[in-house]
């Protein structure tokens, strides 16, 4: 029960209470990360914007889809607790962003049914020789009885602590190198196309002592119904492709086309949002890397005749 007591506190804490104080008691505030929310005016609104959503969430959900929202906000809160000690100067912007990411997940999670879709952590500050890395990265986990998620959850934990591995040094690179900071940071977002999938983006970056900081993007839509990720030839018929090629071509410049249809047969570039399709391509990868991230949206009301009947998107 003691450890529930903080999350109970968000769900009845009162609204007069939450215009004055963050959600939960300064006086008995128990870690570094919660001294630091009452210290300070904007990081007291931002926990309390949390605590309002989250409530309202909690409020509306009983049974098993309450006790999973609490074990991920549980979750949630170690790993911020965690995550924001290492440096004491940045410590307000990693609470405040932190925040700012758990609002808006709890704002998907309450967009129709509950998906039972929890949060994972890996995080670890560490010094091998002269190297300080730093891992924070988070990845997905579908815990639903719809299908088996087996297989997705495996891939969503793999790829993020392979993206990890990256930035641990061995033993010699940590006696060879110069002192510097290796990091990684992955974070995702949720979001909800239709009833019988979710979507998720995540977003990773890398840095390697003085290297030039590498990041990217990527889209995965998983299939409720099958516990799978569809690719796009599950969500679409007729020519698809042909489509799209021409919706990127027609709003971007200097597109390579055939690197474009390689990449368009591939999942990633897919970003299903909840209003649109947004197709977002890797600095060079289909245009000069001078241009930046290529993003082309595309209603859905665009693409809707080439929409599987029976495919996750499916109306």
């Amino acid at each position: 029960m003691r450890r529930l007591a903080p999350l109970l506190a968000l769900a009845v804490v009162s609204p007069a209470f939450a215009q004055q104080k963050p959600s939960f008691d300064c006086a008995k505030a128990a870690s570094l990360a919660e001294r630091a929310i009452c210290g300070s005016a904007d990081l007291v609104s931002a926990d309390r914007d949390m605590a309002a959503i989250y409530r309202q969430l909690f409020n509306r959900l009983s049974g098993a889809a309450r006790e999973h929202l609490i074990t991920d906000q549980l979750r949630w809160i170690a790993a911020r607790n965690e995550a924001c000690i290492y440096e004491p100067t940045r410590m307000d912007t990693c609470l405040w962003d932190f925040h700012q990411r758990r609002i808006a997940q709890l704002k998907e999670l309450g967009q129709g049914s509950y998906p039972f879709v929890g949060t994972y952590w890996l995080i670890r500050h560490d010094r091998i020789g002269n190297i300080f890395y730093r891992i924070e990265a988070a990845w997905p986990q579908f815990d639903g009885t719809t299908a088996d998620f087996s297989a997705v959850n495996r891939s969503f934990a793999g790829r993020a602590r392979e993206s990890a591995a990256e930035v641990m040094p061995d033993t010699k690179a940590g006696r060879d190198a110069a002192s510097e900071e290796w990091s990684n940071e992955q974070t995702f977002e949720l979001s909800y196309p239709g009833p019988r999938a979710v979507a998720v983006s995540t977003s990773r970056w890398t840095r390697i002592g003085d290297e030039v900081s590498r990041g990217g993007i990527e889209g995965a839509l998983v299939d409720l119904r099958t516990g799978r990720f569809a690719g796009p030839t599950d969500v679409f018929s007729g020519d698809w492709l042909g489509f799209l090629t021409a919706q990127v071509l027609a709003k971007a410049r200097s597109v390579d086309a055939g690197k474009l249809k390689t990449l368009l047969q591939e999942a990633t570039p897919y970003h299903y949002r909840a209003d649109r399709l947004d197709l977002v391509f890797e600095p060079g990868a289909v245009a000069p890397e001078a241009q930046g991230r290529l993003t082309v949206a595309v209603p859905y009301n665009a693409i809707r005749s080439l929409l599987r009947a029976d495919g996750p998107l499916g109306r």
